[in-house]
């Protein structure tokens, strides 16, 4: 688990805080529970935008979703983004499957 934090001037000069967490290998019912306090942070923080690095998962389960879901729904309720990047194999036929792709947005690379 490794969550880094950037601020970026983008081009009209006003900065975008973002943090980007690398997610587990296998993101079960098992993960979510130790990666339930980072979930709760980043949903709390002050950022614009949250990407979920997804390179490294191989397994997702309904708990995964569930948990990938209700982030979502607490950022977009301050306003923030979330975006998931390097989706790919069973995760990303189950969160096609599931139409999680026509809500959060998928990213090629990690920020």
């Amino acid at each position: 688990m490794k969550i880094r934090i950037l601020e970026n001037d983008v081009a009209t000069g006003s900065m975008t805080k973002m943090a980007n967490l690398d997610l587990a290998t296998e993101f079960d019912a098992h993960e979510v529970a130790n990666y339930r306090s980072l979930l709760d942070e980043l949903a709390e923080a002050e950022l614009d935008v949250v990407n979920l690095d997804c390179s490294n998962m191989r397994f997702i389960d309904s708990s995964g979703i569930g948990a990938i879901v209700y982030l979502y729904k607490r950022l977009n309720r301050r306003n923030s983004q979330l975006t998931l990047s390097g989706v790919s194999g069973q995760p990303l036929k189950l969160m096609t499957m599931l139409r999680v792709n026509q809500t959060i947005p998928f990213i090629e690379q990690a920020a």
